[in-house]
């Protein structure tokens, strides 16, 4: 039992160390991603170019928002 709670811990650590952040600034200094909406716990983003929705978290998590069928939300589709 001790063993396999060693190994998921080691798992999960090494899966988060390789998981990467996303550039937010291009080289230019000009950001890729717009804020639409914020509140205490998250902030959604979109792409500049692309259209596709973030959800980051109040922890600092950052994930793709996707649709019933798994593909990327895009903005305009979504905006009113």
């Amino acid at each position: 039992m001790r063993k396999k709670l060693i190994n998921f811990l080691i798992i999960t650590v090494v899966s988060i160390s390789l998981s990467g952040c996303a550039k937010s600034k291009q080289a230019d200094g000009e950001s890729l991603m717009t804020i639409v909406d914020n509140r205490f716990s998250y902030a959604v983003y979109v792409h500049d170019e692309t259209g596709i929705m973030y959800l980051s978290s109040g922890s600092g998590g950052l994930c793709v928002m996707i649709d019933r069928q798994g593909k990327p939300l895009i903005y305009n589709e979504v905006e009113n």
